[in-house]
């Protein structure tokens, strides 16, 4: 039984969809962790709370992984002898990655199948 697939189905289309939605995770992922190395203050979004009894003078990193998307963040006082670290996930990149693999896997099996069927009509 052969499936019709749509002009927007085709195996090119959905490796450059998903080669697209890979990139732009990626290169999301990147810009976020340059910005936030070269903001130079701790951010409350992406690090851990600072407790009142802890000088405001402290040292912190920024650390950003492209697999899976996750920022960390490690915040630490020396003379309080503080540290705490805190790891977020990027739910919007994670998302993004997840679909563009997953239409590149889709366009694989596509192209296989359809490789496949020319080579029995033939």
């Amino acid at each position: 039984m052969m499936i019709k697939q749509g002009r927007w189905t085709g195996p090119l289309y959905l490796w450059l969809a998903g080669i697209v939605l890979v990139l732009i995770s990626l290169i999301h992922t990147w810009a976020l962790g340059y910005s936030l190395r070269k903001r130079g203050s701790v951010e409350p979004e992406w690090c851990p709370e600072i407790p009142s009894d802890v000088p405001q003078e402290v040292g912190f990193g920024y650390e950003v992984s492209s697999l899976p998307p996750t920022v960390h963040c490690d915040v630490s006082s020396k003379e309080a002898g503080w540290s705490d670290t805190q790891q977020t996930l990027l739910i919007a990149d994670t998302v993004s990655l997840v679909i563009g693999a997953a239409l590149l896997l889709i366009g694989v099996v596509l192209y296989v199948r359809r490789r496949a069927a020319r080579s029995v009509a033939s």
